[in-house]
């Protein structure tokens, strides 16, 4: 290979190397780097589809619609709430967002798992377990402690969101032995939902305005973002390093 050869290889290379290092996949964790994914946010996208099956969910308990609306449950549970954030939670891994990768992984699992068992148990290939819903509306429960507790690092509404689910699914437990609580339940529920969607909402809005037009009630938590060496969240948990750029009254 002449000289010209190599210095095109050279040239092909380091262009290659360039791109690389401009994608969030291969991005160095540098404190004085803020880095700013480089995929489209699909958050609102979880947040809507959750929502939406939610309140769904909630109108057969609260009696708005006919029980037989459960198979349009399932029907949506499949595919908008369960591949939905599914789709999500795998684009999240690649923007490096733990918390919402994990999260709409979790949740979109959930449907899915809700919708298949529903289908099955309509088409009597098994009976109801009342006891078996109720263990796993339970321990789904204690999945979404640990998510709630990591919400302090982000904001208010996430914080909201993930406390009033986790009783909402300990309500759903309690739910499968003591019929009277189906209204209040529904109730509980369908706030939820409007809580999903509002932060749907408000992603959105803040990705295409590019400022937060609907609030997410930002914590100070100045000691914890001292001890996180300057890392900051997005709204939905992406990591940012803010480096020099972190306001002077959260600077250590």
């Amino acid at each position: 290979m002449n000289g010209v050869g190599y210095t095109s290889a050279a040239l092909a290379i380091g262009g290659l190397e360039a791109r690389l290092a401009q994608s969030t996949l291969f991005q160095a964790e540098d404190p004085h780097v803020r880095v700013v994914p480089t995929t489209s946010n699909p958050g609102p996208l979880g947040f809507f589809s959750f929502a939406f099956c939610c309140a769904l969910f909630m109108a057969i308990l609260l009696g708005w619609v006919e029980p037989s609306a459960a198979f349009v449950v399932h029907g949506f549970a499949f595919t908008f709430a369960g591949l939905g954030q599914v789709l999500v939670g795998l684009l999240e891994y690649s923007r490096k967002n733990v918390f919402a990768s994990n999260a709409f992984l979790c949740y979109g699992f959930f449907w899915l798992g809700t919708a298949l068992t529903g289908t099955l148990t309509a088409a009597g290939v098994w009976a109801p377990s009342a006891k078996g819903s109720q263990m796993q509306f339970v321990l789904w429960g204690i999945i979404t402690a640990f998510f709630w507790a990591q919400t302090v690092m982000l904001n208010l509404a996430l914080f909201v969101l993930f406390g009033s689910l986790m009783i909402l699914f300990f309500l759903l437990a309690a739910l499968q032995t003591s019929p009277g609580l189906a209204h209040f339940t529904g109730g509980w529920g369908i706030m939820v939902a409007i809580i999903a969607f509002y932060i749907g909402g408000a992603v959105l809005t803040l990705e295409m305005a590019g400022r937060a037009i609907l609030p997410f009630g930002a914590f100070n938590w100045t000691a914890l973002r001292r001890r996180l060496r300057g890392e900051t969240f997005g709204p939905v948990g992406t990591r940012r390093f803010a480096g020099d750029s972190v306001p002077a009254d959260e600077k250590a």
